[in-house]
């Protein structure tokens, strides 16, 4: 799916806060899928999600980074909502789930299986924390 006249702004905006990678092997976010989940998600409701998506559709997207960090500033709860719909929609398609190692069949119902992660892995980045000693009172 192409992005259309009127979502340019906000596809802009999404690329702003998931770019892609440089070397192509993971899409950025401002695709016609995530502005379309993000269309679905806010749906008719005025929640904080909302009010972001109406101001970044209507942003001039020149410089979509400092709008970004405008708004995280200005409306907290709004763009926390709005950056936590944009991950989901971004991390939950196939090619990206294929870009991270996962599976690009559908999260449920039978869900995919992750690897469990190597005891000596987790021994080594538990490490410093354990050297540190106690940091809280009995």
């Amino acid at each position: 799916m192409t992005v259309g006249p009127d979502d340019r702004a906000l596809s802009a905006h999404l690329d702003a806060l998931i770019p892609p990678r440089p070397d192509g092997t993971m899409p950025q976010a401002g695709d016609a899928e995530v502005i379309a989940f993000l269309r679905r998600a806010v749906g008719e409701k005025a929640g904080p999600a909302a009010r972001i998506v109406v101001m970044l559709n209507v942003a001039a997207p020149t410089d979509a980074v400092a709008m970004l960090a405008r708004l995280e500033i200005s409306d907290p709860e709004g763009f926390t909502a709005f950056q936590r719909l944009a991950y989901m929609a971004h991390y939950s398609r196939p090619g990206v789930r294929r870009a991270l190692g996962l599976s690009d069949q559908p999260t449920q119902p039978q869900g995919y299986s992750v690897p469990a992660e190597d005891p000596d892995m987790i021994a080594a980045l538990v490490a410093p924390v354990m050297a540190r000693g106690r940091a809280y009172r009995p």
